[in-house]
């Protein structure tokens, strides 16, 4: 009889240590669960601070995170975690949709093949890309180790617009040197044919 005490006295000890054992286990999967959902968070808030429209594509070419502003400026939505999980391509014929237009000259083919070609071998330097309602974006994307991509686009518009303006100035100002000089020839003219008469 006191043999079947101790095994049930064992039993209990090894049922409350295996119980304490698995409660420390569930508690520290809990407080890792807690502590990469705060960083998660985190790089969620820290994303959506940033000014810039921002993206990261996978090494598959699928959208990891993005900014409101790239959802906004790209593909038209509020909503970033809409398009998780996107490819590049459809992320182009999204903003192609809303009103992205190729530089003049370029069908919109060709320019869906350039924005394709940009990506998948990012140019050192930064380009410009037409999107909808006129705006103008900086664009400059590099590859990351794991083989995605890192894009960052930069509102322009004021600066192109302010370029624009310039230009039609310059321009107007190219027009009234001519008429000046114009003016200026034939006054010299009339002064020569009038102090021939005198």
């Amino acid at each position: 009889w006191s043999s079947d005490v101790c095994s049930s006295d064992l039993y209990a000890i090894v049922v409350l240590f295996l119980g304490v054992i698995t409660a420390l286990l569930v508690t520290m999967l809990i407080r890792q669960v807690e502590r990469r959902q705060e960083s998660e968070r985190r790089l969620r808030d820290a994303v959506d601070n940033i000014t810039e429209a921002f993206a990261i594509y996978d090494a598959q070419d699928r959208l990891v995170l993005c900014t409101r502003d790239f959802a906004r400026q790209y593909a038209g939505t509020e909503s970033p975690d809409e398009l998780v999980g996107l490819d590049h391509a459809a992320i182009l014929r999204r903003s192609m949709a809303l009103g992205e237009r190729p530089e003049d000259g370029v069908s919109a083919e060709e320019w869906s093949a350039i924005c394709a070609a940009r990506h998948a071998n990012p140019p050192a330097e930064p380009w410009i890309r037409r999107l909808a309602g006129n705006r103008f974006a900086l664009v400059s994307e590099r590859r990351l180790p794991d083989g995605g991509t890192v894009a960052v686009s930069t509102d322009v518009t004021t600066i192109k617009q302010r370029e624009q303006q310039l230009e039609l100035a310059r321009h107007d100002a190219e027009l009234a040197n001519r008429s000046k000089t114009r003016f200026l020839a034939a006054m010299s003219h009339e002064l020569q044919i009038g102090r021939a008469h005198v």
